[in-house]
């Protein structure tokens, strides 16, 4: 699911308002604010045109330059581990730190197929066997499985089903 709108190399997002039972956006990325809602997907996608079209003729008449917050640079925090590991592996390349991380960007970006992809669960097949499960000492019980168990593992926790 995407729910970013694209219109002349400007983004919008979109977000449901139940109190107005309306769809509402934001022309995101830009220092101003640009809002802009319908009631349909249509009308949405229509609004937001229109404001990128009212917030480029507006910068026009008044002679500005339609803005963007972006220089170029950025921090990133990766944690003392994986900063050691990256400036070894530009060092071993012949790189700064900057030029290894802009590669691995643009690697990201532009070259990896999956690189649009969400994440997504993953599914481990445990065997059918008859788990024991036990709860501290004093509760213990066996399942009756007659088909292989899944088990879901999502941000650290494990759910299992059948």
């Amino acid at each position: 699911m995407n729910n970013m709108l694209e219109y002349k190399n400007y983004y919008g997002s979109v977000e449901m308002s139940l109190e107005d039972r309306c769809l509402v956006g934001k022309i995101e990325f830009i220092d101003d604010l640009i809002m802009f809602d319908g009631a349909t997907v249509g009308e949405i996608e229509a609004a937001f045109r229109e404001a990128v079209d009212a917030y480029v003729a507006f910068c026009a008449e008044h002679g500005k330059e339609p803005c963007g917050t972006y220089k170029g640079s950025f921090n990133v925090r990766v944690g003392p581990d994986l900063h050691r590991k990256a400036v070894v592996a530009a060092r071993k390349n012949h790189q700064t730190l900057n030029e290894y991380v802009k590669c691995a960007i643009e690697h990201v970006l532009y070259e990896d197929p999956r690189a649009h992809e969400k994440p997504v669960h993953h599914y481990h097949v445990v065997p059918a066997e008859r788990p024991r499960i036990e709860f501290r000492q004093s509760l213990s019980f066996e399942l009756d499985v007659d088909a292989p168990m899944i088990a879901e593992v999502t941000n650290s926790s494990m759910r299992y089903g059948h």
